[in-house]
């Protein structure tokens, strides 16, 4: 081929990228990624429902811009979508401009200021104490129903994509542990799968259930797991124990039990057990609850230790060590505490002694 016709060539290849239309190209982008979930592709395929009724199908990708990425930030919050669901939506859109510049049609992502990143929301926070714990269990309907519960808030697990596929061959009670598969982590390097410690309360529903099992059982939940939402009915469950429903119940047992296992056995093991990153449990998991800011209060450094020693020695009149920059100790704190409405303290997993083999 000669300069001149190369020249053209690219000439035209130019013109054809400039003229990328929007729908046609997510439909090549979709079509590239057809052998992905299909709960990922739904997902995926709300971004792009958006993306088109904002922008149409024949919108050139050249011609949007940042602006108009901020424009449709605004149109999804008009909408009352969540925090949380808008930042999602948005970094999916993010990541199909990201496709366009890696197949030359874009030099740049008109998304790429737009916060994107997942925050946790602390207001939906709810730690799922013992007392509520034995209220939810006792107003079950059945041992599995029980069982689904446990597995949720003392085995931490994720409903319903971790309960489905559970099998009693995936429970080893002489080492005292369970398999669970995560579909969600299966591009994970460990492929979504994890060993979780038969916790003594877990143990007890598992039995139960076992006794009560046909002969020949396969799965743990042969009923539930066919459930499509048991969120519904856990709501139900959670008004007939004489409970005020709290947000996200499902998630916030798991969070529940992520928060004991990190008091307990420190993060590593913790985030290990339920199969999520430590930076994932800060801001999705962890919570403080009001044993912690009970411990808190009474803890003492040493600086704090001959602060008090001063007080009594003073006649508790309030007085600090003889220090430049202290003023006097007040009465009362400075501030309206919350710690009465705290949640109580955690859940005692005394005596547990984790696994040490492998499934």
């Amino acid at each position: 081929m000669g300069p001149q016709l190369r020249l053209a060539a690219l000439v035209s290849q130019r013109a054809a990228t400039d003229q990328q239309k929007l729908g046609p190209f997510l439909s090549q982008w979709f079509a590239e990624r057809a052998h992905e979930k299909e709960s990922t592709r739904l997902t995926w395929g709300n971004a792009r429902r958006h993306m088109l009724d904002f922008f149409g199908s024949d919108k050139l990708l050249r011609d949007i811009t940042p602006a108009d990425g901020e424009r449709l930030d605004r149109e999804l919050r008009r909408d009352d979508l969540a925090d949380a669901t808008v930042r999602k939506r948005l970094g999916i859109c993010k990541q199909f401009f990201r496709s366009a510049i890696k197949a030359r049609l874009l030099t740049e992502n008109p998304f790429q200021e737009l916060k994107t990143a997942n925050r946790g929301n602390k207001k939906r926070q709810h730690f799922v104490t013992p007392a509520e714990t034995i209220s939810i269990l006792d107003a079950c309907s059945s041992q599995e129903w029980r069982v689904l519960v446990a597995l949720a808030r003392y085995g931490g697990l994720r409903v319903p994509s971790e309960i489905r596929e559970l099998k009693w061959d995936a429970v080893n009670w002489a080492e005292g542990c369970f398999h669970v598969h995560a579909p969600k982590n299966e591009h994970h390097a460990d492929e979504g799968d994890r060993v979780v410690p038969l916790f003594p309360e877990l143990r007890a529903e598992l039995s139960a259930l076992w006794e009560l099992a046909p002969v020949g059982s396969v799965y743990l939940l042969p009923t539930l797991r066919l459930t499509g939402n048991p969120l519904t009915t856990l709501v139900k469950i959670i008004k007939r124990a004489g409970l005020a429903r709290f947000p996200k119940p499902f998630q916030n047992m798991r969070a529940t039990r992520a928060t004991e296992l990190e008091a307990e056995f420190g993060g590593h093991k913790a985030t290990e057990w339920c199969g999520h990153s430590e930076k994932i449990a800060e801001a999705h998991y962890w919570m403080v609850t009001g044993d912690d800011v009970s411990r808190a209060a009474s803890w003492k450094t040493e600086v704090g230790a001959y602060w008090v020693q001063q007080v009594a020695e003073d006649g508790g009149n309030g007085s600090q060590p003889d220090s430049a920059g202290h003023e006097k100790i007040p009465e009362k704190p400075g501030f309206a505490s919350d710690c009465d409405k705290l949640q109580p303290a955690l859940i005692g997993v005394e005596g547990l002694e984790p696994p040490t083999n492998e499934l």
